[in-house]
């Protein structure tokens, strides 16, 4: 299950237009803060050396975790870290294999 537009909305604003992700397996140390553009979503668009604001919804706790379509489980991340998230995810889950 998705988020829902209202919920994506409502994250995208509590986090300011800017990456939320806060991983310390990523290459920042604190949280991201890439600065990113509604019209991006889902879309990257690689040009030189910057993702042109590309970004997705992504729930903390996956859904098939556990993890609720509401706000609270709404992170809202760069297109760079969540391609990191969703990697961590898959050698995560090869390595419990």
């Amino acid at each position: 299950m998705a988020f829902s537009q209202d919920v994506v909305i409502k994250a995208l604003k509590r986090a300011d237009g800017r990456c939320e992700c806060q991983s310390d397996t990523h290459e920042h140390r604190a949280r991201c803060e890439t600065r990113l553009e509604w019209w991006s979503r889902g879309r990257p668009a690689w040009s030189g050396s910057a993702w042109d604001g590309a970004w997705e919804a992504h729930p903390r706790i996956s859904m098939n975790g556990g993890g609720a379509d509401g706000l609270a489980n709404c992170e809202i991340l760069c297109w760079q870290c969540h391609v990191a998230a969703i990697v961590g995810l898959v050698y995560g889950a090869m390595a419990d294999a």
